[in-house]
């Protein structure tokens, strides 16, 4: 359940003075579940303030270096709850990050792709995706050839067009000199 910040100052402030009310928002939590949670609110209030208290709206991106540092920490001897306060995470966090590192080591810190994984071999459109096999070294010099080919005749092709343009353009001048002359004529 989340609990408002103003809730935790106040948890925070009655546990300074040694007593726990009772609150409804632990309805049918245990005193144990109680006292962990103050006393972890408690260790943010000592080390962030009422800020600490507060929800975060920013997900922060942690390298695969500062995961090491954070799960290095822990493994020394720390307690994950301490570490994972004082890097302003969840503990349940920097543990899969701890458990990843045991499993995997170094490369199991590594940033993982979210979501579903795609289906093998599958694109979008539900059709089978071919992998492109490997050319031969015949099949790269042809292609190296079709590329050549297709460079000159797109050369070829922009020279024709210029040419037609221009063709075009000495037909209209003619033409529009003919009909010129000949209106001088006729008038």
């Amino acid at each position: 359940m989340k609990y408002d910040w103003k809730f935790k100052y106040q948890c925070v402030l009655d546990y300074e003075k040694g007593s726990i009310g009772d609150y409804k928002e632990f309805d049918g939590k245990s005193r144990r579940y109680i006292l962990t949670k103050i006393e972890i609110w408690k260790r943010c209030f000592d080390i962030y303030g009422i800020n600490g208290l507060k929800k975060k709206n920013f997900r922060k991106s942690w390298t695969k270096e500062e995961r090491y540092e954070l799960v290095a920490k822990a493994m020394a001897g720390q307690t994950i709850t301490s570490v994972a306060i004082e890097a302003g995470i969840n503990s349940g966090l920097l543990y899969s990050w701890i458990k990843r590192y045991k499993e995997y080591g170094y490369d199991g810190l590594e940033l993982k792709n979210k979501g579903r994984p795609p289906k093998e071999g599958i694109h979008m459109t539900g059709k089978k995706k071919e992998k492109p096999s490997k050319l031969t070294q015949s099949e790269k010099e042809e292609l190296i050839l079709l590329r050549k080919k297709l460079e000159y005749t797109e050369a070829e092709n922009a020279y024709l067009k210029k040419l037609a343009a221009l063709v075009a353009k000495k037909k209209a001048e003619s033409s529009a000199k003919a009909k010129k002359q000949q209106s001088s004529k006729d008038s």
